[in-house]
């Protein structure tokens, strides 16, 4: 079964400017504490919170979930299920399950 995490709390590295999610970039610094980009020193206190990037995730979330709920899409087995009809993978791929 396929399953896509999305990003849900973008943060900006100071030094290298790349947007990551914080749960990742959290689980790296307990282990490192530098950017993993540049290897330049970084605490948890320096990432930046992109707010924009984060309403933009939210409001695709549910505008998405809103889509399969009226599709009245299901996923079973690792496929997307509509009217009893297995759709192949790369309609999966097309349609992703979001998890929370």
């Amino acid at each position: 079964m396929t399953i896509i995490k999305l990003m849900s709390d973008p943060v900006k590295l100071p030094n290298s400017n790349y947007v990551v999610d914080r749960v990742n970039i959290k689980r790296h610094l307990l282990n490192d504490e530098r950017d993993p980009f540049t290897r330049q020193p970084l605490k948890l206190s320096e990432l930046i919170t992109d707010i924009a990037l984060k309403e933009e995730i939210e409001k695709w979330k549910k505008l998405r979930l809103e889509e399969l709920k009226k599709g009245g899409k299901a996923v079973k087995y690792g496929k997307i299920v509509t009217n009893q009809k297995e759709v192949d993978d790369n309609e999966f791929v097309k349609n992703p399950v979001i998890e929370d």
